[in-house]
């Protein structure tokens, strides 16, 4: 029987060997432009020497805050091939908590992008063993506090020659670690082994879910903190696809600026970002004809962008996933003969999250029961496959999550007939009121298609007789009043679900992942409004 370890050491060199000069782009980095991968390749080999001058061992892991360039991604590919453990964390947290999460983690070094210096200065000041800092450039920046190494001077002093990457990693090592986004209680780290990350990269490339392969242009929208770009680089690199990475937050125009640019097949993003996407394509009417897919993934698809995208001739794909499975879990490939549905039925069926990636296990249950597929009962997302978390690092919230071998995810879900999904809410999102419940999503989704509405998110607040109202909070395009959404509301929900109150404001609070932030909305709500909220209407 065949003994080969599956780990994700071998992705860069057999890029290397059969895409040299296959070019990887960044923007946005004043010292950084275009590459190769034969360049990455030598580039590489010199980082993981310096890595070994600064101490890092196998196992050992090693912090990254940074944006998508270039140098994160070498680091994405050495440090897993040496046997250490890539440890992205979100640039988007506050101090105390990547303080926090830095000591959880035990992270030995920390590679910062020179804008993030100040918030990790502070934060690595306060831990008993801080790491070794460096900051990700070519020069010194003029306030860089002491004690802080420059990327580039590390690999000019590093030796030239190939390094000595170990050849014997088990493929149950750990590769990669990320933390949740924390939109309840303190982020929870998921460990995921070299076999998770071989697996899931595969399942990436296949036909049938976002089919990523050499002739792809690929555009990472989506965070390199956010569960490793939700695993693009590594299969972009793999497949040898050319990369193209935007730097730090790009804007809109930036996006559509780089689409056009270099020919952009395929991109990936939060649905917030595509709707300022799509809004440059409809002030200008330039859309890029390279573009083959387009994913939606982090929060639902609200039906008024799926429309927009229609309209644009966009090709938009709904997608699902989580921390705890690498991410990728759900993709809305279309079975063939769903490709004749009238554009209603199409419109419906494409906004459900998909079918099931092949290799995972999901089953949605209720009262440890699975739910027929009649798109109306619903229960709890519950899986378990190959990329798919066994636990949480040192954390008690495990025993609760993982039971019986496979994932309890939270996430109240449905299935139809053909056996696609739809994510109904956040069993902690769900709306109990007067006994029966509201999915939040659903209400969001019912106001998102209201021509005037570009932003909306509803939260359950306390009531007296009650137990639970909904709350709504708009972002509105054009003057609309309360009444007019009401009643535009009835005619897509019961009545009983109608928001007690509709608060207009003029953007909603977003997590560090894009997502809407309930949590402080209902921190906000409880502020300024303790207690009890009116009578239902």
């Amino acid at each position: 029987m065949d003994s080969s370890q599956l780990t994700i050491s071998g992705f860069l060199s057999r890029a290397v060997t059969l895409y040299a000069d296959r070019k990887v782009y960044t923007h946005g980095v004043a010292d950084l432009g275009s590459t190769t991968y034969r360049a990455i390749g030598a580039r590489v080999d010199r980082l993981a020497h310096t890595l070994d001058s600064l101490g890092v061992r196998r196992g050992d892991r090693v912090a990254t805050l940074a944006w998508n360039h270039q140098r994160h991604l070498e680091l994405y590919l050495a440090l897993p091939a040496m046997g250490a453990v890539l440890h992205t964390v979100n640039v988007r947290l506050g101090v105390d908590q990547i303080r926090e999460i830095l000591r959880h983690a035990g992270s030995v070094a920390l590679f910062v992008d020179p804008d993030l210096v100040p918030v990790a200065a502070e934060a690595a000041a306060g831990l008993a063993s801080p790491p070794r800092l460096v900051v990700n450039t070519s020069v010194a920046p003029a306030d860089l506090p002491p004690g802080w190494i420059v990327y580039e001077e590390l690999l000019r002093v590093a030796p030239a020659g190939p390094y000595d990457f170990p050849d014997n990693i088990v493929e149950t090592e750990p590769a990669a670690l990320c933390y949740s986004s924390a939109t309840t209680g303190r982020p929870k780290g998921v460990v995921y082994s070299h076999r998770a990350l071989y697996m899931h990269t595969t399942a990436l490339c296949m036909a049938d879910t976002w089919a990523l392969s050499e002739s792809d242009t690929v555009l990472p929208i989506v965070p390199m903190f956010h569960v490793n770009a939700w695993g693009i680089p590594f299969a972009a690199v793999w497949m040898g696809s050319t990369i193209v990475l935007p730097g730090p937050a790009p804007k809109a125009a930036d996006i559509v600026g780089l689409m056009r640019e270099h020919d952009v097949t395929f991109s990936a993003a939060v649905p917030t970002v595509w709707s300022d996407v799509f809004g440059v394509f409809e002030r200008d009417g330039k859309l890029p004809n390279s573009l083959r897919m387009v994913v939606s993934g982090g929060a639902p698809l609200p039906e008024s962008l799926l429309t927009r995208a229609d309209r644009l001739g966009v090709p938009l794909v709904h997608s699902y996933g989580m921390t705890e499975a690498a991410p990728l879990v759900l993709v809305n490939h279309r079975k063939r003969h769903l490709l004749a549905l009238d554009e209603r039925a199409s419109v419906t069926s494409r906004l459900r999250q998909g079918l099931p990636v092949p290799g995972l296990d999901l089953t949605v249950i209720r009262d440890d029961a699975p739910v027929p597929w009649d798109d109306t009962n619903s229960g709890e997302l519950v899986l378990s496959g190959p990329w798919v978390a066994e636990s949480y690092l040192d954390d008690e919230r495990s025993r609760q999550a993982f039971r019986g071998g496979r994932y309890h995810s939270g996430d109240v879900a449905k299935v139809d007939d053909e056996g696609y999904v739809t994510i109904v809410d956040r069993q902690s999102d769900m709306i109990k009121s007067g006994g029966e419940w509201i999915s939040s999503v659903d209400l969001e989704n019912a106001l998102m298609t209201h021509d005037s509405v570009s932003g909306a998110t509803v939260i359950g607040v306390p009531h007296e007789r009650w137990d639970e109202r909904p709350i709504a909070f708009v972002v509105l395009t054009d003057a609309v009043t309360d009444d007019q959404l009401h009643t535009h509301l009835q005619e897509r929900v019961p009545r009983w679900w109608l928001p007690d109150q509709i608060i207009q404001v003029s953007e909603l609070p977003l997590t560090s992942v894009g997502k809407y932030d309930k949590k402080r909305l209902r921190e906000q709500w409880h502020t300024r409004r303790p207690g009890s909220v009116g009578a239902a209407g």
